[in-house]
């Protein structure tokens, strides 16, 4: 009997440690899928639905092999309370070092792309693989997004390890890749053409598109905007005032547009030559804080910094533009004034009819006058 129990005993241990530890013996996903037959993916619920601390959540749909601690995946995500959904790609972390994952649920994905990010969907949405290419469609059947492939037939959906989606022909080559439709962030192996440009989210909750900032290149250069009017350039890096050499050279350029990259940690400004045999002129971008890691990927932030993340952890992040704090239009703050790179509200005290002071401003924390002023009386034109 007592042998008995103790088999029992045994048995019953195991099946509450392999409850506990499911994710231990669940296989990743694969980084292919084809596209005939057709495959449908629907929102919500999966063998593969991680729940995040805080309530998002991932749908894996691809991911990548584990690399320095993180692994790349595509699917539905969700925020908070799960109502809205985008079709992205996104990076997990996991404090594993084998092949079957052991994420770290603490730590909420970061979205380096999104499809959707201007019309997320409902749950029980659906994203559909045919031969046609990608179609996002609503809980209605309303289509959503999709993927302009040129009439040319699709042999599957591959998610690479630089966090590249493409569309394949069966030949391998591609038809459609998220490299080409940039956000918020520029990924390592990725180029921002001229005429291409990074926009922000409206928050760091918020992952629809802001209006606040951009950074756009150009065959001039690259430089970072205030949606204002007129748009105001807070930073600016022109090759041709930086190297002649390089203005003259793309005169000669074949035709093809500038663009910039990472290289070992750097943002470098690229000119293609007329010479195909020769390869494209490369000029490092001045920045402010970069080290000579392997940078992940860079995004631009809802505050107008440019930051660059490392594969080495992707928590860490250092500074790109080479510009002092009061350089940024909201450095301070609303209603913030900057001055040597210190903050402080408007000298605000205006005397009035009867001699007497009004305050007009005050700052929202006077212990972080970063987070800027806020009206203590209401400004008016009229006379009093």
């Amino acid at each position: 009997m007592d042998l008995s129990r103790a088999w029992l005993w045994i048995l019953l241990s195991f099946a509450l440690y392999m409850k506990q530890n499911s994710r231990l013996v669940i296989s990743q996903p694969y980084n292919f899928a084809p596209a005939s037959p057709s495959i449908s993916w629907t929102s919500g619920s999966s063998p593969y639905l991680i729940t995040f601390v805080g309530g998002s959540s991932v749908k894996l749909i691809l991911s990548t092999r584990l690399r320095r601690g993180s692994v790349f995946g595509c699917g539905f995500l969700c925020n908070g309370d799960c109502h809205d959904h985008l079709f992205a790609v996104f990076i997990l972390y996991s404090s594993s070092d084998v092949e079957i994952y052991d994420i770290e649920r603490d730590r909420v994905p970061q979205v380096v792309w999104s499809a959707n990010r201007n019309s997320p969907v409902k749950m029980n949405a659906t994203l559909e693989l045919t031969t046609s290419g990608l179609v996002l469609k609503d809980s209605g059947g309303t289509a959503t997004w999709s993927t302009d492939i040129g009439g040319k037939s699709v042999a599957g959906l591959n998610l690479t390890d630089m966090g590249n989606l493409v569309l394949l022909d069966k030949n391998g080559g591609i038809l459609w890749q998220s490299f080409d439709h940039p956000t918020d962030c520029l990924l390592y192996g990725q180029k921002l053409v001229a005429g291409q440009k990074l926009t922000v989210n409206a928050s760091s909750s918020n992952l629809t598109e802001g209006v606040l900032y951009s950074l756009s290149v150009t065959n001039d250069g690259l430089f970072a905007s205030m949606g204002s009017y007129p748009p105001h350039d807070y930073y600016q890096f022109d090759y041709q005032v930086q190297n002649p050499y390089i203005a003259y050279n793309a005169k000669k350029a074949s035709g093809n547009p500038c663009y910039v990259k990472l290289v070992d940690g750097t943002l470098v400004f690229c000119v293609p030559v007329s010479d195909n045999t020769s390869e494209d002129k490369e000029v490092a971008i001045p920045s402010k804080d970069l080290t000579v890691q392997y940078a992940g990927y860079m995004r631009l932030e809802s505050d107008g910094h440019v930051r660059m993340y490392y594969y080495d952890d992707f928590a860490s992040e250092v500074d790109v533009l080479n510009i002092t704090k009061c350089e940024y239009p909201m450095g301070c703050g609303k209603y913030g004034v900057c001055v040597k790179s210190m903050c402080s509200c408007p000298n605000n005290r205006s005397e009035t009819t009867y001699g007497s002071e009004t305050n007009y401003f005050q700052p929202i924390n006077y212990k972080e006058p970063d987070l800027g002023c806020a009206e203590f009386t209401p400004l008016s034109c009229q006379v009093s």
